[in-house]
């Protein structure tokens, strides 16, 4: 497996000050594995990205689990501030391999740019140009662009030029939130969300095209335009915005 394709950023102990990566690049990082823990960067320290450029990350992923897959570009684990960053080109794709494909058995993607599990703080970035595919028996993408249990501070933040494509079922085709989101100045657009369906697909259906929160979110100034899902003839359901009660949109553009 793979854990951070071009940099690992592991903790050497009781790290205080975080590390810098400034006005730098990471380019054409290329990762084959039964998993990707973050296909261009793990994060398990704090770090600093300023004025840096993330691009043409390319994770094959096959595995017969469903813990295979997390942040096709970051896997932050720990503390992760960004100023200026841009992540254009990602593309994961998770297959079974050369597995069989009964309908128990399932391949997954979290966050097919960015998993938080620890803390970010986003002043200005943009994620363009992402491509994430989950193919064989129930084939799931959770996070198209960024998949989130932790939590996240994101201002002047922007995920365009999205595609999505799943044999079963997809949450949050742009962003699952499942920790505590706090975001202004946001933007999801220019995104396509489709379901396969085929005869391993146990419930083909969208849990938000756009947006899928079950923590507590608030959104300001946001704008989600673009966004088209689909879900093949018998599927169960697609949804564009799937959120609870914790979820906060405030002068919101969704068109």
């Amino acid at each position: 497996g793979i854990n951070g394709g071009a940099i690992d950023a592991e903790s050497n102990g009781a790290a205080t000050t975080p590390d810098l990566l400034s006005s730098d690049s990471i380019a054409s990082t290329s990762n084959t594995g039964d998993y990707v823990d973050g296909g261009a960067l793990l994060v398990d320290t704090p770090v600093v990205l300023a004025h840096v450029g993330i691009s043409t990350t390319d994770d094959h992923v096959s595995s017969t689990s469903c813990d295979s897959a997390f942040g096709g570009a970051i896997y932050n684990a720990n503390s992760l501030t960004m100023g200026s960053v841009d992540i254009a080109g990602t593309t994961v794709v998770a297959d079974l391999g050369t597995a069989t494909t009964p309908s128990t058995t399932q391949t997954c993607a979290h966050g097919g740019v960015v998993f938080n599990s620890g803390s970010i703080t986003a002043n200005g970035a943009s994620i363009t140009n992402t491509t994430v595919t989950a193919s064989g028996g129930n084939g799931s993408v959770q996070g198209g662009a960024w998949y989130d249990e932790g939590s996240s501070t994101l201002s002047d933040v922007e995920i365009v030029g999205l595609q999505v494509t799943a044999d079963d079922s997809v949450e949050g085709g742009g962003l699952v939130g499942l920790g505590t989101l706090t975001a202004t100045d946001f933007t999801i657009g220019d995104a396509t969300v489709s379901i396969l369906g085929g005869p391993d697909a146990a419930q083909p259906s969208t849990d938000g095209a756009i947006l899928y929160s079950d923590g507590t979110a608030a959104i300001t100034n946001g704008t989600f335009s673009g966004v088209d899902g689909s879900v093949p003839s018998g599927g169960s359901y697609a949804y564009g915005i799937e959120a609870d009660a914790g979820t906060q949109l405030a002068d919101t553009t969704i068109v």
